[in-house]
């Protein structure tokens, strides 16, 4: 959990310092209206011995029930989402993972 508040405590400062290009001489005003977040809790079988949020039961729709039985999505290559991850199914307390996300986040 200490990890995650440094991370944390990191990102706010790639915020602030995002404003500040290697390349510029002077720094550019903060923007305040770009914000991030950071979701904590996804976990992989490899690091936490099962998928968390990855995997989860199909909701019940408000008016087409058509799918509502359908299940759950198991994680990994299925997560139920219209968007995958382009590193794949992450845990949120690897290190490394987070490294190289606020390492992402700092290039935008």
């Amino acid at each position: 959990m200490a990890m995650k508040f440094l991370y944390l405590v990191i990102l706010g400062s790639f915020i602030s310092l995002s404003s500040c290009r290697e390349d510029a001489k002077v720094m550019t005003p903060v923007n305040y209206n770009i914000h991030t977040f950071y979701y904590s809790w996804y976990g992989i079988p490899e690091i936490e011995g099962r998928y968390n949020k990855w995997n989860h039961p199909i909701l019940p729709h408000w008016v087409d029930s058509t799918w509502n039985n359908a299940g759950i999505y198991p994680g990994g290559d299925d997560i139920g989402a219209n968007y995958y991850p382009q590193l794949g199914c992450y845990s949120s307390n690897d290190p490394e993972i987070i490294d190289l996300h606020m390492k992402q986040i700092h290039q935008v």
